[in-house]
């Protein structure tokens, strides 16, 4: 079932844009974030996770990423994977709107 939000193993979230286009949202253990390291996390398994960089991929309706695309027309860069780590709030938003304007 399609759903706009959604939560994801309690370490980020997912939007979904009625253009189909979904931006994953990460900032857990094993995420490219400040928490990439942090073990308890996972242990622990807290109520609240902070960080003040994040993980992001974009993919369409069909589940084929994006992210490089998105990556070359928002930044100009060329990147050989999936995922773009360590993005602060002002480049989320970019990643955001870039995402909220494709047809």
């Amino acid at each position: 079932m399609h759903k706009t939000f959604k939560i994801t193993g309690g370490k980020g979230f997912h939007i979904t844009f009625p253009n189909g286009l979904t931006l994953s949202t990460q900032f857990g253990y094993g995420n490219y974030c400040e928490n990439e390291d942090n073990i308890s996390l996972l242990t622990n398994r807290p109520e609240i996770v902070a960080s003040d960089d994040v993980e992001i991929a974009v993919f369409d309706k069909d589940g084929l990423w994006v992210t490089r695309e998105m990556a070359k027309d928002v930044f100009g860069i060329d990147i050989h994977d999936d995922v773009m780590g360590h993005i602060t709030i002002n480049d989320w938003l970019k990643i955001y709107q870039w995402c909220v304007n494709q047809k």
